[in-house]
């Protein structure tokens, strides 16, 4: 069936439109690496959350985020059986004030040691952490 003349002609307005439109270039989204580790960590794809929250922190060291993105890396690396690498970044979070993790980030510290076989380094975030937070569960 043969196109009708009238429908050529709009393709041809609109084809020679978008051949002069100037390239439109995307905004990125600072925190898209965040959130997108936030759901693959939920997921349990802990290889991938660990890129994403390497990324944001590379891009957003001083972010607001920074502190949950940490921890969120921490959690990956331990869960993939790297709990010497995740110390580093618990290091850097243990010490934030109102981080709403920070008894959850004492506890995985206190794993990461255990894992290392120091037990004193142990014993003493598991009395830290029964001290700043009693109710913890």
């Amino acid at each position: 069936m043969p196109t009708p003349p009238r429908f050529t002609l709009h393709l041809l307005v609109v084809a020679s439109m978008l051949a002069g439109a100037p390239a439109q270039t995307v905004a990125t989204d600072p925190e898209r690496s965040y959130r997108s580790a936030a759901g693959l960590l939920n997921r349990g794809m802990n290889d991938l959350a660990a890129q994403e929250y390497r990324t944001f922190l590379e891009a957003n060291p001083n972010s607001p985020k920074a502190p949950q993105a940490r921890y969120g890396l921490a959690v990956c690396l331990v869960r993939l059986g790297k709990p010497a690498e995740a110390l580093p970044h618990l290091d850097q979070i243990i010490n934030v004030s109102n981080f709403e993790f920070a008894a959850d980030a004492l506890l995985l510290k206190a794993q990461c040691r255990m894992a290392a076989g120091d037990s004193s380094a142990t014993i003493t975030l598991l009395e830290q952490l029964l001290k700043a937070h009693p109710k913890f569960e």
